[in-house]
Parts: C-alpha cells; sequence; structure tokens
C-alpha cells in the first residue's frame, strides 16, 4: 500500500501552504510490473465542503520534487476547511474532471493489456478532512490485481511431460472506473489477447523448485468482478507442449488449459496452483481443448480379435471385436449381403457392442458370417473377417 501524506503549518492566516508527500521512487524499465510502488506521475483533486474544485494539478517526470524517499508539491488551502482529496498515479496524462462526481465515475483506458511501463495505475481519496497541524494519509490502491499461477506436476503419470509455452489472460478489461467497482460486461470492452507471457517469461512455469511444483509466473489486469457462471468472467488460458506414452500435439500447434478465475477486484494478489493429473488430460476444474493433439504411429492399434477366420457352433454366441486405439476413433462395421440377401439373414443374428467396436453373433443355421470392419481418422484401417457356423467342423 502506497501512503500519501498530507499535512500544514497552523499559522494565524486564512490560507497557509500545505504539504503534500508521496512515497516512491523514480521509475525503472521493466519486461514485468515488479516494481509495484513506482511512481512516475500524479494527478491531484481537492474539492472544497460545497464539491466546488479547488486545485487540480498533474505532475510528471522531472515536475516530480523529491526528498528523500518522498515526493513533495503544496497547495494553498484554507485552514479548519473541509476538503475532500483525490490522488491518481501512473495514469500517464491529465484528467480532465471538473467536479467530484465526474472525478468518481471516470473510466481510465489501457491503451494495451501490459501498458505499465509508468507504474501501476492507482487510486486512492480521504474526504471531509480539515487541515491542520495534524498529518493526514490517503491509502492508494492499485487498479490491477496481481494473479499468481504455479504448475503442479507431481501427480502425473510416468511419461507425461507438459512444457509450458505462453500464458495469458482472458477477458482481460480495456478499462476500469477510478473509484468504482468495475464489472466488464460488453465483449468490445475486452482485449481481444489479454496479458500474456510466453517464451523465456513463461519459463518459470517450467522450472521445479520442490516435488514437482514449480517456479511462479505473475499476470496482472484491470478489476473484472463477474463471477465464474457469467459468460464475460475472466480466465487463464496455458499453451503447453504435451507429450506422453500414446498422444503428443502437432508441429506449431498446442494443448490448451483454460480455467475461469471468478471476480477479480483491483489491489489484491490472486494465487491459483495448476495440478494435471494422470496423463493431464482430464480436469474438473478446467477446460482442456485438445484439437492439436494426434496419436502416436506408435500408438495407434487396430487388432481384430479373436481372429479373421474363426468357427463356432450353432448353439454359440460368438464375439468378434477390434481392440483400437485411440478408443473414440470412429468404427464402421458392416455384415456383408446380409441387408440384401434373405437367405444370409436367416443364418443368424448379430448386436453390435454397445462401444461399437465389435458384435455378438448368434447363429440359427450351418453357414458363413463376412463381416467388414473400418476404422477412421487417426487410426484408418480396415479388414474383413469370416465366422464359419458348421457344427462338424467345431467338432
Amino acid at each position: 500500500m502506497l501512503v500519501l501524506l498530507f499535512s500544514c503549518s497552523q499559522l494565524p492566516l486564512k490560507r497557509e501552504e500545505c504539504f503534500f508527500r508521496v512515497f516512491g521512487y523514480i521509475p525503472t524499465r521493466s519486461s514485468d510490473p515488479s516494481d509495484e510502488e513506482m511512481i512516475s506521475d500524479l494527478n491531484i483533486f481537492i474539492f472544497n465542503h460545497s464539491g466546488e474544485l479547488e486545485e487540480k494539478r498533474f505532475i510528471s517526470g522531472g515536475k516530480l520534487v523529491k526528498e528523500g524517499s518522498e515526493y513533495v508539491f503544496s497547495s494553498s488551502l484554507l485552514l479548519y476547511e473541509k476538503y475532500s482529496v483525490y490522488v491518481c498515479a501512473n495514469l500517464g496524462y491529465a484528467l480532465d474532471a471538473e467536479s467530484e462526481p465526474q472525478l468518481r465515475s471516470y473510466r481510465y483506458y489501457l491503451a494495451y493489456p501490459d501498458e505499465y511501463s509508468r507504474g501501476i495505475p492507482m487510486t486512492g481519496c480521504i474526504r471531509n478532512i480539515i487541515p491542520a497541524s495534524n498529518d493526514r494519509t490517503i491509502g492508494l490502491e492499485r487498479m490491477m490485481s496481481r494473479i499468481s499461477v504455479v504448475f503442479d506436476r507431481s501427480h502425473l503419470e510416468e511419461g507425461t511431460q507438459l512444457w509450458v509455452k505462453s500464458i495469458s489472460v482472458g477477458n482481460c478489461p480495456r478499462s476500469a472506473l477510478l473509484f468504482g467497482e468495475n464489472l466488464t460486461e460488453n465483449s468490445e470492452e475486452m482485449f481481444l489477447t489479454g496479458f500474456n507471457k510466453a517464451g523465456s517469461a513463461a519459463d518459470p512455469l517450467n522450472r521445479e523448485i520442490a516435488a514437482g511444483k514449480s517456479r511462479e509466473v505473475r499476470l496482472y489486469m484491470l478489476e473484472n468482478l463477474l463471477d465464474k457462471e457469467e459468460k464475460l468472467a475472466s480466465f487463464v488460458e496455458i499453451e503447453l507442449e504435451y507429450n506422453s506414452r500414446t498422444l503428443h500435439n502437432k508441429p506449431g500447434e498446442y494443448l490448451k488449459y483454460r480455467f475461469k478465475t471468478g471476480e477479480i477486484r483491483r489491489n489484491t494478489d490472486y494465487r491459483f496452483t495448476v495440478t494435471p493429473s494422470g496423463n493431464g488430460l482430464n480436469g474438473d476444474s478446467w477446460r482442456i481443448d485438445k484439437d492439436a493433439l494426434q496419436v502416436k504411429e506408435s500408438a495407434k492399434r487396430f487388432d481384430l480379435l479373436p481372429a479373421a477366420y474363426n468357427v463356432c457352433t450353432v448353439s454359440d454366441t460368438f464375439h468378434l471385436w477390434c481392440d483400437v486405439f485411440p478408443e473414440d476413433a470412429p468404427m464402421e462395421i458392416e455384415f456383408l449381403a446380409y441387408e440384401d440377401d434373405e437367405k444370409v439373414a436367416a443364418l443368424y443374428d448379430y448386436e453390435i457392442d454397445k462401444n461399437g467396436h465389435g458384435v455378438r453373433l448368434m447363429p440359427h443355421k450351418d453357414g458363413a458370417a463376412l463381416i467388414y470392419f473400418k476404422a477412421g481418422p487417426p487410426v484408418s484401417r480396415d479388414t474383413l473377417a469370416m465366422v464359419v457356423f458348421n457344427p462338424d467342423t467345431s467338432q
């Protein structure tokens, strides 16, 4: 919490020079708003007890006067008069507000989601104070919130690897009220791509510090108080390279984890631990986009069981099936001549397995069944099976 210090000398004059002191330090360039207490400019608004604007001032760059660790400016105020003082830091320009209601309803816009090189935008106010010899303080709240993310791989099965390529905020607000709660209710008020870290900036999520747990990555965004059930609620999306015994991502495409954050309040640190388990493709608390995954050639299976040629008695129920991987590959089973030839249809009845991979035959007469099995992409294999119904041969 940044602190604004207000004081003045109590002298036998109706109007006196009063001093404001802001704690901060000179901005430095950074790829991350790690200097969360940075102050590079100040908008000051002072209103009298009637709500009239007594003074407004924009101070930036070399005009910021520093004494020790404090930035100092002064204003001539009436002693023992009631005032409301508003302070906005790091907005980058002088605010055009002439009244207290106008200022309190002012909406601040970011040019891009990681616009923080001059410091995180902050605001604070104190109302109905009386300038006197005692000091007054104003707490400055950051309009952005910090979202801290850690990856825990300790529950993944052996042979499954997840390598984070990028992490970003979705439904990231473009703007927020300076002095009011912010709910973003229109998609046009969101950045198409929100605050993002990729490449080396996302690498801490790939560096283990203890028992499968990674280092931390921090994201930042303006306040958005929509809860998880709302369509425009904010979310975090992680793109990953994926490799397991059976699957890997296509070149240039990535597995995506996405989880909703719920309401995000300004000046608050939210912490999330992403904990995939098993093969990393199942999760109740996040949505997983698997479109980028493909089956390894070595893992594909299409085995007809028990064999391509089979013999059974008329009194048997015979089970014929394909062992297929991936299991969700589309499967077609066709009974040759069964629909077109009454004599063939009279030989047996059949029942398709619930998973669509096999069939149970119930023969009535001596004869044979020809059955065509075809697995679609990514397996893309087919075969023909024969089952002979012949009591003499089966003995």
